[in-house]
């Protein structure tokens, strides 16, 4: 005798995967993954191409070219740790991000100007177009706040 239980089973499976994925959540345009042109503290100067990814279910961030150097190959001297005296291009400098509404917290970025760690969080603004990054230190009022670009670049390095 056939089971007439199976497709029934196999509906109700097939409607609650319909329904999460129709739920409300961090929708693909709000994902900061992809790279992007990092703006000095004067909101003009490129200074660098980001590398945002995924990693362990978390997003991480690595200095995937560097615009302009002051010097060939710099290292992060003011790092400390394993980061000490490492070079900078290649370097991850973003880590632990999770989604948290239309936002991106609980992560951590590094400064290799002055090798600073700061708490950081990530908002996707004009549909993509720029990613605001505020990083803190203590609680997110006495922090500073940069808007990156999306890069043009699509390839890896």
């Amino acid at each position: 005798m056939r089971d007439r239980g199976t497709p029934r089973r196999l509906i109700h499976w097939l409607a609650l995967a319909a329904v999460l994925l129709a739920a409300p959540g961090v929708r693909a345009a709000d994902q900061p993954v992809g790279y992007w042109t990092t703006i000095d503290d004067d909101g003009k100067t490129p200074t660098s191409v980001i590398q945002i990814f995924s990693k362990a279910g978390k997003l991480h961030g690595k200095i995937v070219e560097l615009i302009n150097p002051r010097e060939k190959n710099p290292k992060c001297s003011a790092c400390e740790g394993k980061k000490h005296d490492q070079p900078i291009l290649g370097m991850e400098i973003m880590w632990g991000f999770e989604p948290d509404g239309d936002e991106w917290s609980g992560g951590h970025i590094l400064d290799p100007k002055n090798g600073k760690e700061y708490k950081c969080y990530l908002e996707v603004l004009d549909a993509g177009a720029r990613l605001k990054v505020r990083g803190y230190v203590g609680i997110a009022l006495l922090g500073r706040t940069q808007y990156w670009r999306k890069s043009a670049r699509k390839t890896s390095p």
